[in-house]
């Protein structure tokens, strides 16, 4: 949809590149996915620089005009913020029109005639240069087996391994150095998917050593054989039925039939019920294409029918 750029963006370029994006017909995460497939990112992080100095002009604008005039409307930080990328969002014409003319700011923030946020459509490039050793230091995080098992005992995953741990921070590197675009490398997903993958098989693994199952373990030894086959191979097609998978087992887990030291195995264990839904979600959105759910909206849809 959008054109290919690449190189530094110029004022007349940036210009172009706001009236293609179309603010706010689209939603900034599906406009920052088709800008990752469009531009590089040497391009958007001058385009980004670009983008800081007209919301400083209208942020200025407002502060003469607030010098000038006593002041009866709010703006907190984040208002402002999203109402200065707003009115960049819509374009040069509007931009110039209401950065001469502080009264038509002021008439838009009263009316709240402003969106959330075009600063979001904006794709962030890769900040590292660093090797892995170098961000590892930077960062903070162990590289010996003994500094992560010290770390890993505060508020760490009891299933992870150190070697997975290894494979997360070389992904997480990997996210540094690409940006946001990491979110469009297929890789990315097949890294990120190791532990859910590893858990499910555990569990399942744990399940069938025990013999004889209840008709619900049975239910919850399908559902985790099935997610453990998705996120090993990753497909778009069956990431719905994942989803719904997911929180399928997260509702016989929280409902209290499996044993304890079984239940802990699972991947949405504890605090991370989120996670695996992110993932397919992300997955869904990036490699496929295709909608991202809102948040539990599976879950939401069975508690209905329960």
């Amino acid at each position: 949809m959008y054109k290919k750029r690449d190189g530094e963006c110029n004022e007349e370029i940036f210009w172009e590149c706001v009236t293609e994006i179309g603010w706010p017909s689209r939603s900034s995460s599906v406009i920052k996915r088709d800008l990752i497939h469009a531009w590089n990112q040497d391009f958007s992080e001058s385009f980004r620089k670009i983008f800081g100095e007209k919301t400083r002009q209208v942020g200025k604008a407002l502060d003469e005009y607030e010098e000038r005039n006593e002041i009866d409307y709010y703006l907190g930080d984040d208002s402002f913020s999203d109402l200065s990328a707003h009115v960049v969002g819509l374009g040069k014409d509007v931009f110039s029109r209401e950065v001469d003319d502080t009264e038509l700011l002021v008439k838009r923030i009263k009316a709240s005639d402003y969106k959330e946020s075009f600063a979001y459509c904006i794709p962030y490039a890769g900040s590292s240069t660093k090797s892995f050793e170098d961000y590892m230091t930077l960062m903070g995080y162990p590289m010996d087996e003994e500094g992560w098992s010290h770390r890993n005992s505060f508020d760490g995953d009891p299933l992870e391994t150190f070697e997975e741990y290894m494979e997360h921070m070389r992904e997480d590197h990997a996210c540094a150095r690409a940006g946001d675009w990491r979110n469009i490398e297929h890789e990315h997903y097949v890294n990120m998917a190791k532990p859910y993958q590893r858990r499910c098989e555990i569990f399942v693994k744990e399940m069938n050593e025990q013999g004889s199952l209840s008709e619900v373990e049975k239910d919850a030894v399908q559902l985790a054989s099935e997610l453990s086959s998705f996120f090993q191979n990753l497909n778009t097609d069956a990431s719905e039925s994942a989803l719904s998978n997911w929180w399928k087992l997260y509702m016989i887990m929280q409902s209290g039939e499996l044993r304890d030291k079984h239940a802990k195995l699972l991947p949405m264990a504890g605090n991370r019920m989120y996670g695996g839904e992110n993932l397919i979600n992300d997955f869904r959105f990036y490699i496929g294409n295709l909608e991202r759910f809102k948040c539990m909206h599976h879950y939401k849809e069975m508690k209905k029918v329960a």
